[in-house]
């Protein structure tokens, strides 16, 4: 999940945080997670991008450059905050993917309620 705008609260799993505009989390399918608003003026916007692990190792396990799928989901079950220069460059990659018009499934946007 990307946070676009808003600060706030992250709950996740046994961590409590805040989370600011910028930030990319990742978490594992059944890693229970909150995102609190605390600023009632401001507009609250996220982008999630969710995905089956096991549908997707499947299909891309076989490849060489795959092969830290399986670790990097096993990282996931505890929850990820990408470090900055990290999720600068996968911010760029999903602004793409939400923009071809082609990957209807992933142009969405959620927002988060406060």
């Amino acid at each position: 999940m990307r946070i676009n705008e808003s600060r706030g609260r992250v709950l996740a799993g046994d961590f409590a945080g805040m989370f600011e505009p910028g930030e990319i989390y990742v978490f594992g399918s059944r890693l229970p997670h909150a995102f609190v608003n605390l600023e009632r003026t401001v507009r609250a916007r996220s982008r999630c991008l969710q995905f089956d692990p096991a549908r997707l190792e499947a299909a891309l396990g076989g490849l060489p450059e795959m092969r830290s799928l399986g670790s990097l989901f096993r990282r996931t079950s505890r929850g990820l905050r990408l470090g900055e220069a990290t999720a600068h460059r996968v911010s760029m990659i999903l602004d793409d993917l939400f923009r071809d018009r082609k990957s209807t499934r992933l142009n969405s946007s959620h927002t988060v309620i406060s």
